[in-house]
C-alpha cells in the first residue's frame, strides 16, 4: 500500500489513526469538507482527477445513509461518481460538481423516490447541467481542488513547474506542497530551512523554485533559498550584494533572478538598487544604476528581454490631513540584463498611476486597476517594441481589473472575491485583440484575501487565502480550478 485517502474530518477518522498510517511510510491524504456534501464533492473531484469518468453520476440523499450505502457499490460497478444531496435542494458543492463537469456528464441516476428526494430535484439537475453547458461554451468552468496536505495560509508563494504547482511559505510558515493537476493529487514538500515571510518572492528557474526575501535591516532578515522538486531538497543562496530594500520586485529573466527596488532610508530618499543571481554559477552581480527615482506602488513586469518599471508614488505613506498630496510618478524605464543598460520609456497618456497590476502578454504590458488621484482607476497597455501606449477599455461594473491574474495566451483572466465585499465573485475576462471585457463565471467559492495562483497552460489554479469576515480570521486550505472555454 503506497497511498491511503482518509475520508472525513477528525470527528469521523481521528488524527491518531492518520498518524499511525503515515508512520508506516504510507502517503496519507485527507478529504474533508465543512459538510458531508462538501466531502462527497471533494471525493468525487479526487476521483475525476485520478482518471474516473464522471459521465455516469449517481445522486443519493445526504440526510440518511441507506441510499448512499447501497448506491456506493452500484456507482462503483457502473464506473461512476456518487454525490450527496439535500432532499429538497442541490447543495452548492453538489451543484458545483455538476456544473464543473456538465460537458462530460451523460446520465444522472437519482436514488430514491419523491419521498426521499423532492420531485423538483430532477428538474434542478437538468437546469444546472444545461446552464453550465451553455456557460462553458461561452466562458469556462470552475471546480474544487483536492485538499492540500498543509495548513491553510495567506500570502503564500506559488510557481508552475510544467508539471506541478508548488505552493510554499506564507506568513511565518516553512512548509509547502506540490499539486499535480493531471493526477489531481498533492504531495508535501520538504520544509524549508527558513520560515516564510511576507517579504519573500518566488520565481521558477526551469529547475528550481528560487525564493528571495527583501532585507530591511532587521535581525530576522529573511534569507534566500532554492528548492529542487526532483530531489525534494532545499539549499541556501549566497548573500546578495544589495543594501536593505523596500518594496522590491523579483523576476526570472531566463538566466538570472533579477531584483530591483528602493534603498531603505528616510521617506524622502530617492535611491534605488538592483542585483541579479545566476544559479549556474551560484553568484550575484550588481546591475547598472537606472534613471528612475524611488517609488512605491509601481508596476514592474519582465517582457522576455527587459524589466519594465513604471508609475508609482514618491512616498510610501500618505501625508497628514491638510497637506498637499504628493504627485504620482508618471515616468518609467526598461532594464536589459543582456547589456546591463537602462532606457527611458515613452510617457504614458494621462497622469501618473499607483497600484497598477502588470501582466506581460507577449506583445504588451497590461497595466490594469491602477489609481490616478483625480481620474480614479486607469487601465493602460505599453508596447515595448513600438515604445507606445494605449488606453484599455474599462471593465463592466460587475467585473474587476484588480485581483489574481492569469494570461492564457489570448485572454487575461482576473478574479477577486475579497472577504469584505458582497456574496459574489468579481471576475473579468479581457481580450486585448478586441479591447473588450466579459464576465468571468461565478466560482461559488468562499471569499478570500491573500490567495495565490498559477496558470498551467490550460488551467488556472488558485489556492489558499484568509477570510477576515469572522472573528478570528480563518486561513483557508482549499483551492479552485478554472478551465476556460475550449
Amino acid at each position: 500500500v503506497r497511498r491511503v485517502d482518509v475520508v472525513g474530518g477528525p470527528a469521523a477518522v481521528s488524527g491518531g489513526v492518520e498518524a499511525e498510517v503515515a508512520a508506516q511510510g504510507i502517503e496519507v491524504t485527507r478529504l474533508a469538507g465543512a459538510t458531508r456534501y462538501d466531502t462527497a464533492a471533494l471525493v468525487a473531484d479526487a476521483a475525476v482527477g485520478a482518471g474516473l469518468d464522471p459521465a455516469r453520476t449517481w445522486l443519493a440523499s445526504g440526510e440518511t445513509f441507506p441510499d448512499a450505502l447501497v448506491g456506493g457499490p452500484a456507482a462503483a460497478g457502473d464506473g461512476g461518481i456518487l454525490l450527496l444531496t439535500d432532499p429538497d435542494a442541490l447543495p452548492p458543492p453538489t451543484a458545483g460538481f455538476l456544473r464543473a463537469h456538465a460537458d462530460r456528464v451523460e446520465v444522472v441516476t437519482v436514488l430514491g423516490g419523491p419521498a426521499a428526494l423532492g420531485g423538483d430535484l430532477v428538474d434542478r439537475i437538468r437546469e444546472e447541467i444545461g446552464a453550465a453547458r451553455r456557460s462553458a461554451a461561452v466562458h469556462g468552468t470552475w471546480s474544487a481542488l483536492a485538499p492540500a496536505p498543509i495548513a491553510g495560509r495567506s500570502q503564500a508563494e506559488s510557481v508552475w513547474t510544467g508539471e506541478e504547482m508548488i505552493v510554499w511559505g506564507g506568513l511565518a510558515d516553512a512548509t509547502g506542497a506540490a499539486y499535480d493537476p493531471a493526477a489531481g493529487r498533492w504531495r508535501a514538500i520538504e520544509p524549508s530551512p527558513f520560515e516564510g515571510d511576507y517579504r519573500h518572492q518566488a520565481v521558477w528557474s526551469g529547475n528550481e523554485l528560487l525564493v528571495w526575501g527583501s532585507r530591511d535591516g532587521s535581525p530576522d532578515d529573511p534569507p534566500a533559498g532554492a528548492y529542487d522538486p526532483a530531489t525534494d531538497r532545499w539549499r541556501l543562496l549566497p548573500e546578495d550584494p544589495l543594501p536593505p530594500l523596500r518594496e522590491p520586485v523579483a523576476v526570472w529573466t531566463g538566466d538570472e533572478l533579477l531584483v530591483w527596488g528602493n534603498i531603505d532610508g528616510p521617506q524622502d530618499s530617492e535611491a534605488t538598487a538592483g542585483a541579479a543571481y545566476d544559479p549556474a554559477t551560484d553568484r550575484w552581480r550588481t546591475i547598472a544604476d537606472g534613471p528612475l527615482l524611488s517609488r512605491y506602488g509601481y508596476a514592474a513586469a519582465f517582457t522576455d528581454t527587459e524589466l519594465v518599471v513604471w508609475g508609482g508614488s514618491p512616498a510610501l505613506f500618505g501625508c497628514d490631513e491638510g497637506c498637499e498630496p504628493r504627485p504620482l510618478r508618471d515616468d518609467g524605464a526598461a532594464y536589459d540584463p543582456a547589456s546591463d543598460t537602462w532606457r527611458r520609456i515613452a510617457d504614458a497618456p494621462g497622469a501618473g498611476v499607483a497600484g497598477a497590476q502588470p501582466t506581460w502578454t507577449g506583445d504588451e504590458v497590461l497595466l490594469l486597476g491602477g489609481y490616478a488621484r483625480d481620474e480614479g482607476e486607469q487601465h493602460l497597455a505599453y508596447d515595448p517594441a513600438a515604445d507606445a501606449w494605449r488606453t484599455v477599455a474599462d471593465p463592466p461594473p460587475a467585473a474587476t481589473a484588480s485581483g489574481l491574474r492569469a494570461w492564457t495566451g489570448e485572454e487575461l483572466l482576473v478574479w477577486s472575491h475579497p472577504t469584505q465585499s458582497d456574496d459574489e465573485d468579481r471576475g473579468g475576462i479581457y481580450r486585448p485583440a478586441a479591447d473588450t471585457w466579459t464576465l468571468l463565471p461565478d466560482s461559488g467559492a468562499l471569499p478570500r484575501d491573500g490567495a495565490t495562483s498559477v496558470w498551467t497552460g490550460g488551467q488556472w489554479l488558485i489556492w489558499g487565502g484568509i477570510v477576515f469576515a469572522g472573528a478570528p480570521p480563518e486561513d483557508l486550505a482549499d483551492g479552485l480550478r478554472y478551465v476556460p472555454r475550449r
